[in-house]
């Protein structure tokens, strides 16, 4: 690809002045990257600057700490366990009690490389009734520090977190009570009698019939 550029103006402007009229200076361009490569200086700069800014740099976050604060609710009315460990670094084996948090340090992550760490909360048996119906968050804060890109220590904060809410469970159905087998021997005598009743009288009938 090829570009014509067209500078029309005072011809008393030299041509670096002419080109820095049109895209900048090196440290204020007006499009892209720009450099001024004296004769001498050509091939250090195409080799260095240039072949530096056009292959991709891998940068990485060092000395990475993350600390995962837990509300005091959580911590008295669910159990903690890990689900799969943190796939880089090293991760707290529980809860500290002393601040109620699990602490996570990752010496180096590069650019692209994904860290993860799974657990759950399981009710406890002895729960407090009171955390029912209420909207529980199960993190209080998330507090992370790391070196940047640049060497520069960073630190941050999140106080978003998942939330749970607990409903008490709906009470059981009771089955209606079937009859007993005695209930049953008592209706199969009733009928039985009624039939005997019923043979009764019309045999009865029958005889009175047979008198006329």
């Amino acid at each position: 690809m090829k570009f014509l550029v067209v500078y029309h103006g005072s011809s008393t402007k030299t041509n670096r002045e002419a080109i820095e009229y049109i895209f900048g200076t090196q440290t204020n361009p007006t499009a892209g990257d720009f450099y001024y490569i004296p004769d001498d200086e050509i091939g250090d700069t195409i080799t260095e600057a240039i072949y530096n800014l056009l292959v991709p740099v891998q940068k990485t976050l060092k000395d990475i700490t993350i600390v995962d604060y837990f509300p005091q609710e959580i911590i008295d009315n669910f159990d903690f366990a890990y689900v799969s460990k943190a796939n880089i670094g090293n991760i707290s084996a529980e809860i500290d009690k002393t601040n109620n948090s699990i602490t996570w340090t990752i010496p180096e992550l590069a650019s692209g490389q994904i860290a993860t760490v799974q657990y759950k909360l399981k009710l406890k048996e002895n729960y407090n009734v009171t955390i029912l119906e209420k909207v529980l968050n199960t993190n209080e804060k998330v507090d992370t520090s790391y070196t940047d890109f640049n060497g520069q220590k960073q630190t941050k904060t999140s106080d978003v977190s998942p939330k749970i809410k607990l409903s008490e469970p709906e009470p059981a159905v009771t089955p209606k009570e079937l009859p007993k087998a005695g209930g049953i021997t008592l209706i199969s005598f009733g009928i039985a009698s009624i039939g005997i009743l019923i043979f009764s009288i019309i045999r009865l009938i029958v005889i009175n019939q047979k008198m006329k």
